[in-house]
């Protein structure tokens, strides 16, 4: 799950702070898969795609039903823009039993995402990290959406 601090206080600097702690984290263990799921929702709040879509790649690469960093992967990629990309992914849970998630609880999580979405904007005096907040909206917003059209299929 991506995280949101809620620190108006430069919230870039708290997750370059903790990208630091994930790095010396897996320098001691590198097999611990969710490190790298934190490490990537770090990168993507801060509107570091690319290396997030890595650091997503490598927590699935140890532990391919990781659903969470599968979701946070194809939410990465819609926020980089490459749509077709994340549909392909996704397309992965829709015919792979291996990733499952309970009903209705990623969209929950999801959805709690936006609502904190919506109070850091609110805090934010900057109209470049709102900018950047309500690109994350959307794509949290196609990201329910899928999960919707997931659950009601599934039924």
């Amino acid at each position: 799950m991506i995280f949101l601090v809620y620190e108006n206080i430069s919230f870039q600097k708290q997750y370059e702070k903790a990208i630091l702690i994930y790095k010396k984290s897996v320098l001691n263990n590198p097999e611990l898969y969710y490190v790298y799921n934190d490490w990537g929702s770090s990168l993507s709040n801060l509107g570091r795609f690319d290396e997030a879509i890595e650091k997503f790649n490598q927590a699935l690469e140890m532990y391919p039903g990781y659903t969470i960093s599968l979701l946070n992967l194809i939410l990465a990629l819609f926020l980089k823009k490459s749509d077709e990309e994340a549909l392909k992914y996704f397309d992965k849970i829709k015919t792979d039993n291996y990733f499952r998630y309970s009903k209705g609880n990623m969209r929950f999580r999801y959805q709690k995402e936006m609502q904190m979405l919506d109070v850091r904007i609110s805090e934010i005096q900057h109209q470049d990290q709102i900018k950047l907040i309500q690109e994350r909206k959307k794509g949290f917003e196609k990201l329910l959406d899928l999960l919707s059209d997931k659950e009601e299929t599934s039924e």
